[in-house]
C-alpha cells in the first residue's frame, strides 16, 4: 500500500495522534469478532496494519488456516516473533481467542504511543545471568510503563491497561473497546473545537 505500515506512517508523522488509527483498528477487530463463528486475527501488531495516504487504516496479515480447519491451532511458527504481543494464556496453551486479540491490541496501542515494540528492553529468551525473558515478564503480570506521549490521556491509558489484564475474562470485548475509543475521540474533537473558537 502506498502509505505503508502503521510503523512507517508514525515514523513519517511523529506528531500524529494515534487515536484515530486505533479507532479504525478496533472497529476492524470488532467486525471480525462479531462474525459467526468469530474470526480471530491472531497476529495484531503495528506491522499488520497498513495506512493509506488518506489516513485510512487496514488490518491485514491474517492466518486464515483456522477457518479451513477449526480443530487445528494457529500457525505457531510465528509465535516466538509475536511473543511481545501475545497474551499470557498463550504461553501455556497456545490457544487463540477474541480475548488474545484484545491483549495484542493493547500492546499495539502501547507500540503506537511509545514508538517502540513492547518490552523493547527485554530479551525474547532468558539470558544466562538470570534476566527475565519477555514470556516470563508477561506471565508474572509485568507490563510496559506508560509512554510519555502528549495525547495519551489517563482514560486511554486505563483502557489499555484493562485490555492487557492478566485474566482473559476481565478484558473487554473489542466492541466495548471500539465504543470507548470512539467516545474518547469525540471528547478530544469537542475539546479541540472549544479551544480553537
Amino acid at each position: 500500500m502506498e502509505g505503508g505500515t502503521c510503523v512507517d506512517y508514525f515514523q513519517r508523522n511523529a506528531a500524529a495522534d494515534p487515536l484515530h488509527i486505533l479507532v479504525q483498528i478496533a472497529d476492524a477487530l470488532h467486525y471480525l469478532h462479531s462474525r459467526e463463528p468469530p474470526i480471530i486475527h491472531g497476529f495484531v501488531r503495528a506491522s499488520s496494519v497498513l495506512v493509506s495516504v488518506t489516513d485510512v487504516a487496514y488490518l491485514g496479515n491474517f492466518d486464515f488456516q483456522p477457518l479451513q480447519d477449526p480443530e487445528r491451532n494457529f500457525d505457531d511458527s510465528r509465535l516466538d516473533d509475536a511473543g511481545r504481543w501475545t497474551a499470557p494464556e498463550q504461553g501455556i496453551s497456545r490457544h487463540h481467542s477474541t480475548k488474545t486479540d484484545v491483549f495484542a491490541f493493547a500492546m499495539l496501542a502501547y507500540e503506537l504511543y511509545s514508538g517502540c515494540i513492547p518490552y523493547y528492553d527485554i530479551p525474547e529468551r532468558a539470558l544466562p545471568q538470570g534476566t527475565m525473558s519477555v514470556w516470563e515478564t508477561i506471565a508474572t503480570n509485568g507490563r510496559p510503563r506508560r509512554p510519555q506521549h502528549l495525547s495519551l490521556s489517563d482514560d486511554l491509558w486505563a483502557l489499555i491497561e484493562h485490555c492487557w489484564d492478566q485474566t482473559p475474562a476481565a478484558r473487554p470485548s473489542m466492541r466495548t473497546v471500539a465504543q470507548d475509543l470512539r467516545n474518547l475521540l469525540y471528547v478530544r474533537s469537542s475539546d479541540n473545537r472549544l479551544t480553537s473558537s
